[in-house]
């Protein structure tokens, strides 16, 4: 949030004009609103945030219930994705599985239904991207591209995450998950 005088043109470009409000569940849309506004002739890089957004928020969902890892999710490509059975799953190589088995992971039919959109979005970027570079428009995706992209830090952005939503991070030690 910007103090009263920074719509001076001296203080425009300054962060020092700029005091930090916290980032609340109830203020996010506020926040969410003076950010399209201050971005408003850049709609690429708006659309390039609310894409990493949906893409956070499939990245939570599948993690909670799947059960998988970070690093399991992140080895996770369109190939590894079975969404055309009766009851669609996932497919975990041996490699990328903590015990080193594979699995064959089940998935709840609203993952299921979100993970279909997603990958049909996939498809569209990626038609896209060829259209514009003057290549050929791919009719599906390569089995081998990444089903999202799990950056490094996703730890660190969680916290930040669960801070903004008000929400209290629970740890669970081994003994207690183990009751």
């Amino acid at each position: 949030m910007r103090l009263a005088d920074a719509g001076e043109p001296d203080n425009r470009k300054s962060r020092a004009t700029w005091t930090k409000a916290p980032l609340a569940f109830d203020t996010l849309e506020a926040a969410a609103q003076r950010g399209r506004r201050a971005l408003s002739k850049r709609p690429d890089y708006i659309a390039k945030l609310e894409r990493r957004g949906r893409e956070r928020a499939l990245v939570y969902k599948s993690l909670v219930l799947t059960g998988l890892r970070k690093g399991e999710l992140a080895a996770l490509t369109v190939g590894h994705v079975e969404l055309d059975e009766p009851l669609p799953y996932l497919i975990l190589d041996a490699a990328d599985e903590k015990a080193g088995r594979g699995a064959e992971i089940p998935l709840r039919s609203d993952l299921a239904d979100d993970l279909r959109r997603w990958i049909a979005n996939l498809l569209a970027e990626a038609q896209q991207h060829a259209r514009v570079a003057g290549k050929p428009t791919p009719a599906r995706l390569a089995r081998d591209t990444r089903l999202f992209t799990v950056p490094a830090g996703l730890n660190r952005i969680f916290d930040r995450d669960l801070v903004a939503a008000a929400c209290a991070r629970v740890s669970r030690t081994r003994s207690a998950a183990r009751r």
